[in-house]
């Protein structure tokens, strides 16, 4: 599984010092990874979530069970 991965994006135009809110989903199927027998899983565990034009804007943890 890559470290990082690019799952969603939204392109919105905003003039200087004007704030909009973005919507984004975000499915447990975004994270899933292959086994060794080919089936793809979903680890559990930790992930953290990069949310901005840098990437490290703002971070999010989202834990998976």
């Amino acid at each position: 599984m890559p470290l990082q991965s690019l799952i969603s994006f939204d392109r919105v135009a905003v003039r200087p010092g004007q704030k909009r809110q973005v919507e984004l989903s975000v499915q447990a199927s975004h994270f899933t990874a292959a086994s060794r027998d080919g089936s793809r899983v979903v680890p559990t565990g930790e992930w953290k979530i990069w949310v901005g034009p840098r990437g490290a804007d703002a971070v999010v943890s989202v834990q998976l069970e």
